[in-house]
């Protein structure tokens, strides 16, 4: 199962959020190739929400992380965050966190490396974000890699300076 952002997919956001600009890479959209399952938002104004970086070096391909997500099977059916600490390992295309007991919700939700409520450049750094999961068998989720294409998309939609918002 995978659950990507399309030209047509609402966006989940607080209704007072106003969407500057959306990108969602090419290859996801037109072909729907799972190494390009993200996309990123800018919002018309800042949230205040804290710091979460962005980390998209090969060398998380090994990586001890923190999975964090609101999946429906805890707490109050997808209203409440948990985290779960993992570490990733590649897996074909994608790379996976076994043992991870999130189902239907945590889509979206991001690996993070030095997960920590003190702030530092090196601390929470997005490596990936769940796009998948396997429910049969050992618990899993799926991520595409972050790599070079992932930054570059990244830094259109950080440097974006049209119109406000969409």
């Amino acid at each position: 199962m995978s659950t990507g952002l399309s030209s047509s997919t609402p966006y989940k956001t607080d209704p007072k959020t106003r969407i500057k600009a959306k990108y969602t890479p090419g290859q996801w959209n037109s072909f729907g190739d799972e190494r390009y399952d993200y996309a990123f938002l800018r919002a018309a104004e800042q949230s205040g929400a804290g710091w979460l970086g962005l980390d998209c070096r090969g060398c998380n391909l090994y990586a001890d992380c923190t999975c964090v997500g609101y999946p429906q099977n805890y707490g109050a059916s997808g209203k409440d965050m948990y985290a779960v600490e993992g570490y990733s390992r590649p897996a074909g295309v994608l790379i996976r966190m076994l043992g991870i007991p999130f189902n239907f919700g945590a889509s979206g939700g991001p690996w993070i490396t030095n997960f920590s409520s003190a702030y530092a450049p090196e601390n929470n750094m997005a490596i990936a974000i769940t796009t998948q999961m396997d429910l049969g068998g050992v618990p899993a989720v799926y991520s595409p890699a972050f790599d070079s294409n992932t930054f570059g998309l990244f830094a259109q939609c950080r440097d974006y300076t049209g119109a406000d918002p969409l």
